[in-house]
């Protein structure tokens, strides 16, 4: 398997985790909005604390990010994830093969995108610390 599929099915493993959260409450039918909102939020975190990262490495610091920018960015996300993966229901011949992963495969690929969820939250502190040396 080539390393853009393996990519590809990190990435669609990730919404179905997301996507398996957000119908666990019952929702059925914003299932797949509230992943792609979910997905949205946390690659936005991650493109943030990318470039913070950069910026801190680089000592092109402090950076600023206005809040437009930061807005059509998070828009431009969840439109790119939504082309890819909901409309026409690209994501779901993946789906019978992640429910078909022995439990603990699946457990254990699921807590990955939880630690990755939690790293990203985490990382904040990475564009606090790309901001805040303005001050």
């Amino acid at each position: 398997m080539s390393l853009l599929r393996r990519l590809e099915k990190i990435y669609i493993f990730t919404f179905y985790v997301q996507y398996r959260c957000a119908t666990s409450f019952g929702n059925q039918e914003w299932g797949e909005g509230n992943a792609v909102f979910g997905m949205a939020i946390l690659e936005c975190f991650l493109l943030l604390e990318l470039i913070s990262g950069v910026a801190l490495v680089t000592g092109r610091t402090p950076i600023s990010f206005p809040k437009l920018g930061v807005a059509l960015g998070f828009a431009v996300v969840s439109l790119v994830t939504y082309l890819t993966l909901v409309r026409k229901h690209q994501w779901l011949p993946y789906k019978s093969e992640f429910e078909r992963y022995p439990k603990r495969k699946h457990f254990l690929a699921s807590l990955a995108v939880g630690i990755l969820m939690v790293a990203a939250l985490l990382g904040i502190g990475v564009i606090k610390a790309a901001i805040g040396s303005a001050r």
